[in-house]
């Protein structure tokens, strides 16, 4: 692979470990066996997955300690069951905090309690075996198995903040914003006022801008398969998707299917995120809650100058905090593109190099491309 190749895969790479801390990712293992129905009243029906032996090349799956892994753990049996599948289903939420300006002036956000996702963005089926690119709202649940070492045997469905609460702390980090970490922190930002109400620190203000129970903000949670959620969250971090370093290599061993499949799997993971943050509604409700936490900057704002013996002094946060997301999003656009488009060469070169013959990889090769070729450019920013 070529140096530009691998400074694009070494972009990209996802983080070892769940990151536990960020607000939306509380999810439950529902006894096998038991019918349920989602929040649109359908019957949760989940899928066997038939090539139960491809997991896919990402770090996701180094997590001894995953304090989600919740008990009773579904055996593989109940997987290949078709009378037993389990029921993996998204929870509401606690409330939960981050921290910004770590390392300067460290200050506590809280974001608010959340319900359940009522509708499921999924993959149409993520059975390896049928290299399905098909992505949408659906009606069930499936049964996608982890690796026999994981401590849960099955991926799970969570509830997913489509504005990521980590942004907030990225915000802070960036160079236009965090050289006011200081003055936020000794001059107001972190101390409890009357602002929206209510007593509150304006950054906990700012926080209620994010979705919440509220009837007004409800709806605007889905359910969204783990780790489709974890390439989405890392790559607004600027982090990496999946673990290139063996996609890489697979990718350059393409006469070894099975390390080829779960390079494919992989790659099909990060398909899936790009397609789900391309959806009309998702994109539209990125921009409302990225807009209502630029007004609530302003109101904390303007209620802080206002506050008797203030020594604040307004910086815009609003107009700050908007074209940092602006930016953001173009960046994770660009960054995801750019992975799809290497990966997608670097394959076809290394199906070329290794003189494949094999009539039916080909043709999985051709269809990847054509996927790729046709969704590039297809998200849109928004902003």
């Amino acid at each position: 692979m070529s140096s530009t190749s691998e400074k694009h895969y070494s972009k990209l790479k996802l983080l070892a470990a769940f990151l536990h801390a960020s607000v939306g990712m509380a999810a439950v293992l529902v006894t096998p066996g038991v019918t349920s129905r989602d929040a649109l009243g359908s019957v949760l029906q989940p899928r066997q997955v038939a090539c139960g032996t491809v997991f896919g090349y990402d770090e996701l799956y180094a997590d001894p300690e995953d304090p989600q892994d919740l008990t009773p753990h579904v055996k593989r049996s109940d997987i290949e069951s078709l009378e037993t599948f389990a029921q993996l289903v998204a929870r509401a939420g606690a409330a939960k905090k981050i921290t910004v300006c770590v390392g300067t002036a460290p200050m506590d956000v809280t974001y608010p309690t959340y319900p359940e996702g009522v509708k499921i963005f999924d993959a149409k089926e993520w059975d390896y075996c049928k290299d399905d690119y098909t992505f949408g709202v659906q009606t069930r649940l499936q049964v996608v198995p982890r690796p026999p070492n994981a401590k849960r045997k099955t991926e799970i469905y969570i509830t997913e903040h489509v504005l990521e609460a980590h942004l907030l702390k990225e915000f802070m980090k960036d160079a236009t914003a965090s050289k006011f970490c200081k003055d936020l922190a000794t001059n107001g930002f972190n101390t409890p006022l009357t602002i929206g109400g209510k007593s509150q620190t304006p950054w906990n203000f700012v926080a209620s801008a994010y979705p919440s129970k509220d009837a007004a903000t409800a709806s605007e949670f889905n359910k969204i398969i783990e780790p489709v959620n974890l390439v989405k969250e890392n790559a607004f971090k600027l982090n990496n998707v999946v673990a290139a370093s063996k996609v890489k290599k697979a990718v350059a061993e393409v006469k070894d299917k099975g390390r080829f499949d779960q390079a494919m799997f992989s790659i099909k993971k990060v398909i899936m995120t790009y397609k789900y943050m391309k959806e009309t509604e998702i994109k539209n409700i990125l921009v409302k809650q990225t807009n209502r936490v630029a007004n609530n900057f302003e109101i904390a704002e303007d209620t802080l100058t206002k506050v008797a013996n203030s020594k604040y002094k307004k910086v815009n946060l609003k107009t700050l905090w908007l074209a940092f997301m602006k930016k953001r999003t173009g960046e994770v656009i660009t960054n995801m593109e750019t992975f799809l488009t290497t990966v997608i060469a670097d394959i076809e070169k290394a199906a070329k190099d290794g003189n494949i013959t094999d009539k039916a990889l080909l043709a999985r090769i051709a269809k990847l491309k054509t996927e790729i070729t046709a969704l590039k450019g297809t998200w849109k920013n928004p902003f």
